[in-house]
């Protein structure tokens, strides 16, 4: 509300919300969320400053203890709190102090991340796995609002995770169509299916969202380009014409109206067959 003011006695107020973070009535923590988020947007320099009387930024207070906070949270909200944060961060001019408080912020979904992808380095069989599929749509989810929020300094966690990410997505691509092939197209209604086409959407809004935001098209064009191209366009062409997302176009488009005249030939000879076949 425009009573939000500089003024306004921000640590209680926020503490107050997250207090309400863990209160189950009916409506309770969604409105906390997204008067948090609402709260970050507006005064987010205010975070990640020191305030008279205080030791330290209240978004280091936050991270430290972002575990306890959003224990109770629905994961919709969880992202909601990431997105908020991600706000603050954005507001941090020291480049060293912002890279230390996205690793920090993202250190929780990264814990699990690397706990699934150790498992299925070990066993490919466990990106079956209902409970872990659905754990991965969440942490890519989470990924994709953090990203959206902090922008172009997100390249640092993107490059954590983006090799097993783009691995992640072919296999999940590869379960899909061979069972597609198995059961025809009514197996991709099914739960563990739509699951796993989530993952792979999210990766794509991802990829795209700090594309969009990003501030060195070279950068994009030597390390994150080509891993795509198999990865995405690649498999895009092996699909079954079913089980292709739309998404995987949106990207492409994307990243062309970004590089511009960065996009190299490679791009072009990926992109022949998917335009022929969606001009089909």
């Amino acid at each position: 509300s425009s009573g939000i003011n500089a003024e306004w006695p921000l640590r209680p107020g926020v503490n107050k919300l997250f207090e309400f973070m863990h209160e189950t009535h009916d409506g309770v923590q969604d409105m906390a969320c997204d008067t948090f988020i609402k709260i970050a947007q507006k005064c987010k320099r205010h975070f990640v400053t020191v305030q008279v009387a205080e030791v330290m930024p209240f978004i280091e207070e936050i991270l430290n203890g972002i575990n306890a906070i959003i224990c109770d949270l629905q994961p919709h909200q969880v992202h909601t709190f990431y997105e908020a944060v991600g706000y603050m961060i954005q507001a941090q001019a020291d480049t060293v102090v912002q890279e230390r408080l996205i690793e920090k912020c993202m250190s929780l979904p990264n814990q699990v991340w690397d706990r699934i992808i150790n498992n299925a380095t070990h066993n490919v069989e466990t990106l079956k796995d209902p409970e872990c599929v659905k754990q991965l749509g969440n942490i890519l989810k989470t990924n994709v609002r953090a990203c959206q929020a902090i922008g172009h300094p997100f390249v640092t966690q993107l490059g954590r995770i983006y090799l097993d990410m783009l691995n992640v997505y072919q296999v999940l691509s590869e379960n899909i169509s061979s069972a597609v092939q198995q059961n025809g197209e009514q197996v991709l209604k099914q739960p563990l299916v739509a699951s796993m086409r989530t993952v792979k959407k999210e990766t794509l809004k991802l990829i795209s969202a700090w594309v969009g935001k990003s501030t060195d098209p070279k950068q994009v064009c030597e390390n994150f380009v080509p891993p795509l191209l198999n990865a995405v366009l690649g498999d895009y062409n092996r699909n079954h014409p079913n089980a292709r997302d739309s998404e995987v176009l949106s990207t492409m488009t994307v990243f062309i109206n970004k590089l511009e005249n960065h996009v190299t030939s490679e791009v072009t000879l990926y992109l022949m067959p998917c335009s022929s076949a969606r001009s089909k």
